[in-house]
């Protein structure tokens, strides 16, 4: 068994290793790299905006901030417009570097390639109202953007990587001309796709998942198979309909939860003591998708990567209240393979805890709304209105979460030093 495991492990640093050498994929980290900056600063303020200058932020609702800080509200405009335009316009970041860094391993760096994937992406993600005014969702140049940014970025930076000629004798065409071909692309397929959807290109991603994945049920089945399919499309970077920061997972069974236990003052037979607001979201959601507070902890305690402890330190703090985008970004979960089945199977394993302790009445199901930005081990004690056993049911799921990441944290350290000490990329 330790000679399987040692073969698997070997393996798994091998292949992530020449991943790594792999051009586009190489850009990416690159382009994640440049962008870090600009994530850390909006994450910090999303994080304090949510759980502390929202009304329905935990802290806010603890200490009654509102009634207690002067200019509540203005304070929470000022942070809002400050996270919009930093974590707000992270897929705008993407499209401009992962464009700019596909030429430039290219080894023709192009700025016109970057201002050529910005306005594209601009354009797939316009609006035009009624009145013929034209605008930008905004919504889709942050996260929800990401899978589109990516893509449109390496397409872009690709085509301004090598010489295209009409024809022989003639010469390669020029910067300007294949700037303005690829904008009248970008609005030709807009043009296209709005009839589909007025918010664009990631708009219908965004719509097809929600589609796939909307329906819940309390069958531990059903929501072993909706939550697997969100994990794996957000580790792709296509935005899934399940948001951690929601105060609750609005649905009918956790509303008749809610109503029978306010009625008989009482978490004992609730209708649907197995369901998706009571085993995913208490229990398999701390940090965010992926149960990304234990890899946060997996990585504080066994990563030697110097790069990889530091960004854990700062991003400890929102990860802890659910905005965990550095470490999808940072480390990075997104498009990682060695982190796909910690990232799919540490979810899944704490809802299955969660599930049997609900089962077996060692604890009631959590019923409460609770903020999204309360600590994610604290949730279900709240949830449950102060059940002692569901918190140690929350913190074994996050210890066995911790457990689940540790080796593929050490698999990733040492693909990332295979990486450092030098190679050639794959175009």
């Amino acid at each position: 068994m330790h000679t399987f495991w040692d073969r698997s492990a070997n393996f798994a640093v091998r292949q992530s290793a020449r991943l790594g050498h792999w051009l586009p994929y190489h850009a990416l980290q690159q382009t994640l790299i440049n962008i870090m900056p600009l994530v850390l600063v909006g994450t910090w303020v999303r994080a304090l905006t949510l759980s502390t200058f929202s009304r329905d932020g935990f802290f806010a609702q603890i200490y009654n901030l509102p009634n207690h800080i002067p200019y509540f509200n203005t304070i929470h405009n000022g942070l809002n417009v400050v996270s919009t335009f930093t974590i707000g316009i992270v897929a705008l970041a993407l499209a401009y570097f992962m464009a700019l860094n596909v030429t430039a391993l290219h080894g023709r760096p192009q700025y016109a390639a970057a201002i050529t994937s910005t306005v594209s992406f601009l354009i797939l993600n316009a609006t035009v109202s009624n009145a013929g005014v034209v605008g930008i969702n905004l919504p889709n140049l942050g996260i929800r953007g990401v899978f589109a940014s990516v893509l449109l970025g390496t397409v872009v930076g690709w085509l301004f990587s090598h010489d295209w000629h009409l024809k022989r004798k003639v010469g390669p065409v020029p910067v300007t001309a294949l700037l303005a071909l690829i904008t009248a692309a970008s609005a030709l397929l807009r043009l296209a796709l709005y009839e589909l959807a007025s918010s664009g290109l990631t708009g219908i991603i965004y719509s097809t998942t929600s589609l796939i994945t909307g329906r819940s049920s309390h069958a531990i089945i059903r929501i072993a198979a909706n939550t697997s399919l969100n994990n794996l499309l957000s580790l792709f970077g296509v935005p899934g309909p399940i948001n951690p920061l929601n105060p609750a997972l609005a649905n009918t069974q956790s509303s008749a939860n809610l109503e029978y236990a306010l009625a008989h003052a009482s978490l004992n037979n609730v209708p649907y003591p197995v369901s998706m607001g009571t085993v995913y979201q208490p229990f398999a959601m701390f940090g965010g998708v992926g149960m990304t507070l234990g890899l946060l902890i997996a990585i504080l305690w066994v990563s030697r990567q110097r790069q990889h402890r530091r960004l854990a330190k700062v991003a400890l703090v929102p990860t802890i209240i659910n905005v965990g985008t550095p470490m999808f970004l940072g480390y990075p979960l997104l498009l990682n393979p060695i982190m796909l089945i910690p990232y799919m199977v540490a979810p899944m394993a704490s809802m299955t805890l969660a599930w049997a302790a609900i089962k077996t009445h060692i604890m009631p199901a959590a019923v409460y709304n609770v903020p999204g930005t309360a600590p994610g081990p604290f949730q279900a004690f709240l949830g449950t209105n102060g059940s002692w056993a569901a918190l140690v049911v929350a913190l074994l799921c996050l210890a066995l979460s911790v457990l689940i990441y540790l080796p593929f944290v050490r698999i990733a350290d040492r693909a990332a030093q295979q990486i450092q000490n030098g190679g050639e990329y794959d175009d």
